[in-house]
C-alpha cells in the first residue's frame, strides 16, 4: 500500500501536514508517489520551510507576487512534478509562506496540493504556539504527524518542541513519561496539534518511525488511544524506507 492510498488522497485534495517526527519527509514522500501516478502536485507552506533538496523536488518557484507565482506554477505543473511554491526566502534561507488564502488558488492549477502548516525544530513531538498551526480553510485532509520514538520517553526539550505547552495540555510535569494517552491527548486537544482544522476536513494521524516490534506495539497502543477519541483511521509508517506503510488501523 502506498502512502497516498493509506491517507486516502484523491484529485482535488489539499493535504495539510502538522506536528513533528518526519512531517517534511512524509510530505515529500507523498508528493513523489502522486507524481509517479501522473498527478500534478504542488507543495507549499503556510509558515516557513527549508528549501527542498534535489531528491525531493527539482522545481522551486519563489515569487513575491501571488499572481505571478500562480501563473508560473500553472506553467510548470504540466512539465515537472512536484512544483514547490513560495513567496521567496527569508534571512535563514527558508521558503516564505504563500498565505493560507492562496492555497485554494493553487488547487486550481494542480490535482493535489500538499501544505506544511507548522514547524517542529527537528523534534519528534510538539505542541503548537498561539500562532500555529496555519491550516488553510481549503484543507480537505489534515495529517498530524508524530514520531513513535516519543512514546515512553520522559518529557523534555530534547524530545518535544514547546514541552511546557505539552505538559499543560496533557496535565503532566516535565520528566514524566510520554505514554500513548499523553501523546493522544496533545494531538487531539482543542489547543493541540490539529487546532484550527476545518470542520469538514478528514483527520488522518500518521505515526512515523515504526521500525521493529517494540515500536510497532507502541504505535498500535497510540492508535487505539486516538481511535477512542473519534479518529477513524491511523496510518503507521516508516517514511524513510520501502514500503513506507506498515499498517493502517481503522476504527470499527
Amino acid at each position: 500500500m502506498t502512502l497516498a492510498e493509506a491517507l486516502g488522497v484523491v484529485d482535488g485534495d489539499v493535504v495539510s501536514f502538522v506536528g513533528a517526527g518526519g512531517k517534511t519527509t512524509a510530505m515529500f514522500r507523498l508528493a513523489r508517489e502522486l507524481c509517479q501516478s501522473g498527478k500534478r502536485v504542488v507543495v507549499t507552506t503556510t509558515t516557513r520551510i527549508l528549501a527542498p533538496r534535489p531528491s525531493q523536488a527539482l522545481c522551486s518557484l519563489e515569487l513575491p507576487d501571488g499572481e505571478l507565482l500562480l501563473a508560473a506554477v500553472r506553467d510548470a505543473a504540466g512539465r515537472t512534478c512536484p512544483v514547490v511554491a513560495s513567496r521567496g526566502r527569508d534571512s535563514n534561507d527558508k521558503l516564505i509562506s504563500v498565505g493560507p488564502d492562496w492555497v485554494a488558488r493553487l488547487r486550481q492549477v494542480a490535482d493535489v496540493v500538499l501544505v506544511e502548516a507548522d514547524g517542529a525544530a527537528g523534534r519528534p513531538f510538539k505542541a503548537p504556539g498561539e500562532h500555529e498551526p496555519v491550516i488553510p480553510d481549503s484543507a480537505t485532509i489534515v495529517v498530524p504527524v508524530v514520531g513513535v520514538d516519543v512514546v515512553g520517553s520522559p518529557l523534555s526539550p530534547e524530545i518535544a518542541h514547546r514541552p511546557e505547552i505539552v505538559a499543560k495540555l496533557a496535565g503532566i510535569r516535565m520528566g514524566e513519561e510520554m505514554t500513548p494517552r499523553v501523546v493522544a491527548d496533545v494531538m487531539l486537544h482543542p489547543r493541540g496539534i490539529i487546532k484550527g482544522a476545518p470542520a469538514a476536513a478528514r483527520v488522518v494521524p500518521l505515526v512515523n518511525k515504526v521500525d521493529g516490534e517494540e515500536r510497532l506495539q507502541a504505535a498500535r497502543q497510540l492508535a487505539q488511544q486516538l481511535a477512542g477519541r473519534g479518529i477513524r483511521r491511523v496510518v503507521l509508517a516508516r517514511c524513510m524506507v520501502e514500503p513506507p506503510v506498515v499498517e493502517v488501523l481503522e476504527a470499527r
